[in-house]
């Protein structure tokens, strides 16, 4: 099978130096807006598509690496000017000759092991020294004076149409552009139809254009007549994709996104890498979930690479296919242990991606902390969670230790707030791990009989809380079939209206909540 291994980016955007592993199947990007997913995917199509090979030099300025503007802004010298380097490593079979993509010519190599793939070179002409040596002295990059090179690793140049792979992207974060259009459609058009096919309708194309201006009313003088610009009318910038006779674009952005993905997907369309970004755009939950079950039915003959917001597509699609982009230093999820990858697959709404993406986390169990804690850290510390930049995240009991898991892979700070269930060996096993670990902190009340945080609160706040909590006395409130009292067990039944009840009261806050809150204060 056709794939891409890896992706090395120099001077590209917001990388500096990166290169990104694939998984030779499927490939789900994550990051903090801005943390260079698209830029990835755009790294990809200026390899293997020449994206950009006809735009205008100016494009270089939107390219570039900061850092390297600006290292250059402070020292001007032609051997200070910014470069860009793109190298994408494939992995052919053996239906394709890969001897032509194969070779010595990519980045520190030991020239003796010959690798495949295609190289992309943005830098200055150092033909044109002389011509620009004036403008870099005064601190100017000559853009125009810079040139787009294409190789293969064996040496010879590259040129898209007739390239190694079938690729095509779906980009529908800008799903409304003519531009968006236009290069699936002509992507589609190329994986899709053989290309004697396409040089046929082509020829057939010009000589009908040409007809449509022969009659004699179109006559200037004896030696004009008007004719067809044919650089305006070339066959694959107006293809369009109809279905039922409807353009699809016409179909709304939600229904587009979908037929566009289910198309690039089905097998008969040959693509062997397809990148979608955000698929999750303008979809229903419904269509979502469609569009994720057309991704797990291709997975397994095409490499599909997908950028992402989406918690339903990290969890569904498994956590093991995750790569996340932090600072530009990408990190796999690849040796995942399998148990954990299946829990966040099975589990629903587990803010899988918001736990990932968030830079210290409270970990909590229910609605109860969810609504309280944000209040509590206040009190404690006279600061806010998101001025100390804090998640609080709910996940439910039972699930805790599978993003203990996930922290310690990321080196994540956080600290996690659980009942100890009237379980001493549950309290032991927290205390010994808290011995161990730096950044990741377990409280849980020391007292078994103190099994939950509504009996915490209410042990420590008895005569306040007979006030607010409203009961009727007639009513027996059992939970779980035992009886706590009319007070805790309307609290134990009626979890999130209690908590809201007491938000505005000034409450004693339990001593192992207090300790957690302000343990996580000290890391910020």
């Amino acid at each position: 099978m056709n794939n891409i291994k890896y992706v090395k980016m120099m001077g590209f955007r917001k990388f500096k130096d990166t290169t990104i592993i694939f998984n030779e199947h499927l490939n789900i990007i994550i990051g903090e807006n801005e943390a260079g997913k698209s830029t990835v995917v755009e790294a990809i199509d200026i390899a293997i598509n020449q994206l950009y090979k006809n735009a205008d030099k100016s494009i270089i300025k939107e390219l570039i690496n900061i850092e390297d503007y600006n290292d250059f802004k402070k020292h001007p010298s032609i051997e200070n000017l910014p470069k860009i380097y793109i190298e994408v490593g494939l992995e052919l079979d053996t239906s394709i000759n890969s001897s032509t993509y194969s070779g010595i010519e990519y980045y520190n190599t030991d020239k003796k092991t010959n690798n495949t793939g295609i190289a992309f070179k943005c830098e200055f002409n150092d033909e044109l020294k002389d011509i620009a040596s004036t403008i870099i002295s005064n601190g100017n990059i000559p853009y125009e004076c810079y040139s787009f090179k294409w190789k293969t690793f064996a040496g010879a140049p590259y040129n898209s149409l007739i390239k190694p792979i079938k690729y095509l992207g779906i980009n529908t974060s800008n799903i409304e552009t003519n531009n968006t259009y236009n290069n699936y459609n002509k992507s589609l058009f190329n994986n899709k139809v053989q290309e004697l096919d396409r040089v046929k309708a082509k020829g057939n194309y010009s000589e009908k254009i040409d007809k449509i201006l022969e009659d004699e009313i179109f006559t200037i003088d004896e030696n004009r007549k008007f004719g067809i610009n044919r650089k305006k009318v070339i066959l694959e910038n107006i293809i369009n994709i109809v279905e039922g006779g409807v353009p699809i674009e016409n179909k709304g952005s939600g229904m587009e996104n979908l037929i566009k993905t289910k198309m690039a997907l089905e097998k008969k369309s040959n693509n062997d890498i397809i990148s979608i970004e955000e698929p999750e755009n303008h979809l229903s939950y419904n269509n979502l979930r469609k569009m994720i079950k057309e991704i797990e039915d291709r997975e397994k003959s095409a490499q599909i690479i997908i950028t992402t917001h989406s918690s339903m597509i990290v969890s569904s699609l498994n956590l093991k296919n995750v790569i996340l982009l932090n600072n530009s230093i990408p990190k796999r999820f690849n040796e995942l242990d399998d148990t954990v990858a299946d829990y966040f697959n099975k589990s629903d709404n587990n803010k899988l991606l918001e736990f990932i993406l968030s830079k210290r986390v409270i970990l909590v169990e229910g609605n109860t902390e969810y609504i309280l804690f944000p209040k509590f850290y206040e009190k404690i510390n006279k600061s806010s969670i998101d001025k100390d930049n804090i998640s609080i995240i709910s996940v439910g009991g039972l699930g805790y230790k599978n993003f203990v898991y996930i922290a310690e892979i990321l080196d994540k700070e956080m600290v996690v707030i659980t009942d100890n269930d009237k379980n001493e060996e549950k309290i032991k096993e927290i205390n010994d791990y808290n011995q161990k670990s730096t950044k990741i902190k377990i409280y849980t009340d020391q007292d078994k009989n103190r099994w939950t945080i509504e009996v915490c609160i209410y042990e420590d706040n008895k005569e306040l809380l007979d006030k607010v909590i409203q009961v009727k006395d007639n009513a027996k409130y059992y939970f779980n079939g035992n009886d706590y009292g009319k007070t805790l067990g309307k609290m134990l039944n009626n979890k999130t209206d209690t908590a809201i009840k007491i938000l505005s009261e000034d409450i004693e806050i339990p001593s192992y909540i207090k300790g957690a809150m302000e343990w996580i204060k000290k890391l910020c």
